[in-house]
């Protein structure tokens, strides 16, 4: 997966109620945590390759590690606490699972729930296209009606990713 990708998933997994604290704001790609890419560094060698030295920037490709993945898979197995947070983020994320569908999610969910002029489906789309020039420019708005309306029938509109 991408970095931006890894963001995404963090900021969905802690969504569903993953208890990591991670920080996010406004990013090029949508919502991005800086701690989450120090994370990702530490990790890097241990866990999983692609970081490096961080100069790959969003273009990184993170592969995770075969043993340490089956080392985590046998310990979560029995956690039905993170299996719950594995369903909820399964169903947050049900038919974005692409990078350009986790951003657009992301971004509708990020303004939805983060900032105090968006009430309704027209003011994400303005506040959506008001983001970037990019985001203006890559996501029509029946695009971002449908991510709005996916999230409000998860009902997730109303949680907000704790910062």
């Amino acid at each position: 997966m991408s970095l931006v990708e890894a963001q995404k998933v963090t900021y969905f997994l802690q969504l569903a109620g993953w208890d990591s604290k991670w920080e996010f704001t406004r990013g090029h790609f949508g919502p991005y945590a800086v701690n989450v890419d120090h994370f990702i560094s530490s990790v890097e060698g241990h866990f999983m390759r692609g970081y490096g030295d961080g100069t790959g920037g969003s273009r990184a490709i993170l592969q995770l590690l075969e043993e340490p993945l089956r080392e985590a898979h046998e310990m979560m197995d029995d956690d039905i606490e993170f299996e719950r947070i594995l369903e909820v983020f399964e169903e947050i994320v049900e038919g974005f699972e692409f990078p350009y569908g986790i951003e657009l999610l992301s971004t509708v969910h990020y303004v939805a729930t983060r900032e105090e002029q968006v009430a309704d489906l027209t003011s994400v789309v303005r506040s959506v296209e008001s983001w970037s020039r990019r985001k203006e420019q890559l996501f029509k708005p029946s695009q971002l009606k449908a991510a709005y309306n996916h999230l409000a029938d998860t009902d997730v509109l109303r949680r907000t990713v704790a910062v």
